[in-house]
């Protein structure tokens, strides 16, 4: 089961690098449960105003082991590659980073901005099996309208 798989690979993770934050495996179950059971959920907590969280959703994404689309911010695309794919890399992932994409073996995670995925919105089918992670919604519907109008 992803949710157990996933809390087993953060824990350990949590243990070789200097990440604390008490509610961390509870984000990382709920993260790994909505991905298993393609659900959407959402979550608004004051975790996501600082890069502690990140940790806990990609050891789902790269766990879950299916294409994603991960709608993000460029800069904290930048952040993540600079800081946080390393560290998974060094940990025992194996994926390579092209432009922004994650590439594994037999999935993808793809890293957009809503600016980026409004280009690409046509793609999207109702055949296309994909799940979508929006990050930093605070203002989401306004951000919506001025990226997909």
């Amino acid at each position: 089961m992803l949710e157990i798989k996933s809390h087993q690979y953060l824990k350990k993770f949590l243990a070789k690098y200097d990440y604390e934050w008490e509610h961390i495996f509870a984000f990382g179950k709920i993260i790994s449960r909505s991905l298993r059971v393609q659900d959407n959920c959402l979550i608004n907590s004051e975790i996501f105003k600082t890069d502690k969280w990140y940790v806990a959703l990609f050891i789902s994404l790269l766990l879950n082991e299916k294409d994603v689309t991960l709608i993000i911010s460029e800069r904290k695309i930048n952040f993540l590659k600079r800081n946080l794919f390393k560290k998974l890399r060094e940990f025992g992932f194996n994926f390579s980073v092209i432009g922004n994409t994650i590439n594994c073996s037999r999935y993808k995670i793809f890293l957009k901005s809503l600016s980026t995925i409004n280009e690409e919105i046509s793609i999207y089918s109702k055949d296309f099996h994909h799940s979508f992670i929006f990050t930093e919604v605070e203002n989401i519907k306004k951000d919506l309208k001025k990226h997909l109008s």
